[in-house]
């Protein structure tokens, strides 16, 4: 009436308006993750466009699907593939504006496998003789981000394996055992075209000390050879060779060194034969025996001493 001409505005007392919470229906959406994702349960509140107020959720419990045995959830925790169970007892949860019915809510979790994929990104190279592990990066995906798994704190167990066999060459690089061992993910392997390599094994060849007499024909030198691997022996090969030594049939305290006069070389792709020369790598000559024999006798009267000329016609 202010707009009245006849009347004049009147202010009424302040009086009070006391807003209560309303009561409101809580509900816990279904949801689908993969293994390893933090698990994020979602809330809707029925007549409300987004949640409340003051929110607060409440405890949540979980349970597999057919076992029934609920336990509060972790969310953090990486519970394994299969089909889950969420309870909540709507009236823990709070808010400013309104109140929550009290019943028991229950909403399906399902968690399903992870796709990974196992990268290798070198050639896996070793000798001959020794199997090593075969290293890789394991790759998932995030949206359009490839994460490695380290990042998310999965572990991956098991090992990878290669095609069979122990002598030089290349292998290929197979799963192994990880698609058993990892029941959570979708194990790919993606080897890049890289393979397991086998190189030859290193093998030390060196002579053994020989020696013989003066003016007698040099000797066949024995050798020694090390580094063999699994149960290899030298009677198992044949190595080819060219022995020379340094010239020289005189006596001499350091000895004539043995060496080769061409390339070593063994019968067997999984090795390469290094020759080594060692301070016994040597022939050693010795002083010859003489023999002094058929003396004939001289008679000569006792104290009758001999001459230089006498002397000099004893023959030996």
């Amino acid at each position: 009436r202010e707009v009245d001409d006849n009347y004049f505005p009147v202010t009424s007392e302040p009086f009070l308006l006391e807003v209560s919470k309303s009561s409101a229906i809580l509900k816990i959406e279904d949801l689908e993750i993969k293994y390893g994702q933090i698990i994020e349960p979602k809330f809707s509140v029925e007549g409300f466009t987004e949640l409340p107020i003051g929110f607060v959720a409440p405890s949540i419990r979980i349970s597999k699907a057919n076992e029934n045995v609920f336990s509060p959830l972790d969310i953090n925790n990486k519970y394994d593939i299969g089909q889950y169970r969420l309870r909540i007892i709507a009236d823990s949860a709070t808010s400013n504006v309104v109140e929550f019915q009290n019943e028991v809510v229950f909403s399906n979790l399902a968690i399903v496998k992870r796709d990974v994929t196992i990268n290798i990104l070198e050639n896996i190279e070793t000798t001959y003789g020794e199997d090593i592990e075969i290293s890789y990066t394991a790759f998932t995906k995030i949206g359009d981000e490839d994460l490695n798994v380290e990042d998310l704190d999965i572990e991956i167990v098991g090992t990878l394996s290669r095609q069979e066999g122990i002598n030089v060459g290349e292998y290929d690089i197979e799963i192994g055992n990880l698609l058993e061992s990892n029941p959570n993910l979708n194990l790919t392997l993606d080897t890049k075209g890289h393979k397991y390599i086998i190189n030859p094994a290193n093998l030390t060849f060196s002579f053994v000390r020989a020696e013989k007499n003066y003016g007698a024909e040099d000797p066949v030198p024995e050798f020694t050879v090390t580094g063999f691997k699994y149960q290899d022996k030298v009677s198992d090969f044949e190595f080819t060779y060219e022995l020379e030594r340094a010239s020289g049939e005189s006596v001499r305290i350091e000895g004539y060194t043995y060496y080769l006069a061409n390339d070593l070389s063994i019968n067997c792709e999984n090795y390469v034969v290094n020759f080594v020369t060692t301070s016994d790598s040597k022939l050693f000559i010795k002083k010859a025996y003489v023999i002094i024999k058929d003396l004939e006798p001289i008679e000569k009267p006792v104290l009758t001493n001999l001459s230089n000329d006498e002397i000099d016609n004893i023959t030996a």
